[in-house]
């Protein structure tokens, strides 16, 4: 596993001019291929993450037990820097808050976002005030650590639907870039004149874009914005269940098994993860990490003695607010090998590389 400092000065590096893409795995697999496609970060998703556990997209659901344990498992399955999606910080209060993340800093990653979503329908975002206090307090925590993990503050006023959420989410967003976030960020507006203004209200500071859906934008369209960072959020792991789902309710419903056709061959996938393994020099078999299983173990006690709130469908689609956006199924690339580090421009997304042959590759690993 590649140094943290290292990684942790390469994901600053990496906001610092251009625009890159920043895709969101919910696994081990996941996280690995998408370094196999030579991107140069990752982000977790929560909802992403909830969903492969059977889960909704909550904290009462994901408790902060597993939310780390995750995180670390994400950080250890690669060696590229990842950004944290930490929700509210599992905190109302500044001091909670903070607390949190100084457990979140220790699990390696790179970069960790703070919403303002409270999670209650009746008070859906913290007050101003209070909000802008929960994100001095976590950057007042990162700054005693002397790591260098970059702090983004999110303002989920589009996903908690606002009456006017562009002004609301510049209003929030100036805020937390006075009270120190590294990254603005403020998930839902798809036309380009609201993206556009929210990245010149707070500029210089870096924006995070979200592309959860197809909208007819691509990578070089938000960079001519002056994005400098664009994530997909859950919408590469929803793609993964749409897949899932179509071929599943064919051979419930029809016992036809359409669905398969066009799957990714058994040999693909293992000589991908054969090729990968070597590359991070694991052993055949990779027991986790002691103190992993412990948090997973703790976190699932903790859960099975939560009662998980009913599932509310959101106006955009999907579950819950920040897991709602809905698009057209991607079409993904082949399945590659892993390889080295791609030296294309950051505000390129990456070309399809080649498929691996009969014999299993062994390439160098990319970050």
């Amino acid at each position: 596993m590649a140094d943290v400092a290292a990684r942790r000065a390469a994901f600053r590096t990496l906001h610092a001019s251009g625009c890159f893409l920043i895709p969101n795995p919910w696994d081990i697999g996941s996280a690995r291929y998408l370094q196999g496609l030579g991107f140069k970060a990752l982000a977790t998703t929560s909802s992403g993450f909830a969903f492969s556990r059977g889960r909704p997209d909550s904290a009462a659901a994901v408790p902060l037990e597993m939310t780390l344990a995750h995180f670390e498992e994400i950080v250890a399955a690669s060696d590229l820097p990842v950004n944290a999606d930490f929700q509210a910080g599992y905190a109302d209060g500044p001091e909670g808050v903070a607390a949190n993340v100084r457990r979140c800093l220790e699990t390696g990653v790179a970069g960790l976002s703070i919403e303002d979503s409270t999670g209650d329908a009746q008070r859906p975002l913290y007050d101003l005030g209070l909000a802008k206090e929960r994100i001095k307090a976590a950057r007042d925590a990162i700054d005693a650590s002397h790591t260098g993990v970059l702090l983004t503050a999110r303002a989920e006023c589009y996903l908690v639907e606002t009456a006017d959420p562009l002004r609301e989410s510049v209003r929030r967003l100036e805020a937390y870039a006075e009270a120190g976030a590294d990254v603005l960020y403020a998930p839902g507006p798809r036309e380009r004149a609201d993206i556009k203004t929210i990245i010149d209200a707070v500029a210089p500071k870096p924006v995070n874009v979200l592309m959860g859906w197809h909208s007819g934008l691509q990578l070089s369209d938000l960079a001519e914005l002056g994005a400098r960072r664009v994530s997909v959020g859950s919408a590469l792991a929803r793609a993964a269940w749409t897949g899932f789902i179509r071929a599943a309710r064919a051979m419930a419903e029809t016992g036809r098994f359409d669905g398969l056709h066009g799957a990714a061959p058994f040999a693909e996938i293992n000589d991908f993860f054969e090729s990968s393994r070597a590359i991070l020099g694991m052993p055949l078999r990779s027991p986790p990490h002691r103190h992993l299983r412990h948090r997973v173990r703790h976190a699932d006690r903790a859960v099975s003695s939560v009662r998980v709130p009913a599932l509310s469908r959101h106006p955009a689609g999907g579950i819950h607010p920040r897991g709602a956006h809905q698009g057209r199924e991607p079409q993904g690339p082949p399945l590659v090998a892993l390889s080295g580090r791609d030296p294309r421009p950051r505000c390129s997304s990456p070309a399809p590389r080649r498929r691996p042959g009969p014999s299993r590759p062994a390439a160098p690993r990319s970050r």
